[in-house]
């Protein structure tokens, strides 16, 4: 009976050591979640074989998709025609054991919104390898600088313009 009695206190312990871990794993993966949905930036994550993830909510509102549109979907999606072999060719390289050009880099390229527009972008991918090799990913933090561009634009053509106003009135 005490083996019995130790044995139900023994087990009755671990069960409540189990659900207080439990309880704090579920905590952190919403307080992971949380931060993801409100970083304000568009978060993606994609497999080796460009199969996406993980979108949050900024990301479904810079390419205008819902998450439901683009989890399990290829990453070639959102990527304009144009691009598209060579981010093929890029990944396959890499993951063949060559270099990337991009990884770790803020680079500024171009994606393809739902309704067809494409539209400047900037981008930081990074790999994750968990547990080795057996489980690897890419994520990516995407802006939208079209307003950025558009700005940048306007000040080349005004610059410009009070250049040339310099120039002719130094020659008049």
């Amino acid at each position: 009976i005490v083996l019995l009695f130790t044995g139900f206190v023994v087990t009755k312990h671990y069960l409540a050591e189990r659900k207080s871990t439990e309880g704090r794993l579920r905590r952190s993966e919403e307080k992971t979640k949380a931060i993801l949905q409100t970083v304000g930036e568009g978060i993606i994550a994609i497999g080796p074989l460009s199969r996406i993830r993980f979108v949050n909510q900024e990301l479904c509102g810079i390419f205008g998709y819902s998450r439901e549109e683009l989890v399990g979907q290829s990453i070639q999606l959102v990527i304009p025609e144009r691009y598209r072999d060579a981010h093929a060719a890029g990944v396959k390289r890499y993951l063949d054991g060559g270099q990337s050009k991009i990884l770790g880099h803020r680079v500024e390229l171009e994606g393809l919104r739902k309704d067809g527009s494409v539209f400047p972008i900037e981008l930081k991918v990074h790999e994750t390898r968990i547990n080795k090799a057996t489980d690897r990913f890419f994520t990516a933090a995407i802006r939208d600088i079209t307003k950025r561009k558009r700005t940048q634009d306007a000040l080349r053509e005004q610059e410009e313009r009070f250049r040339k106003i310099f120039e002719e009135g130094q020659l008049g």
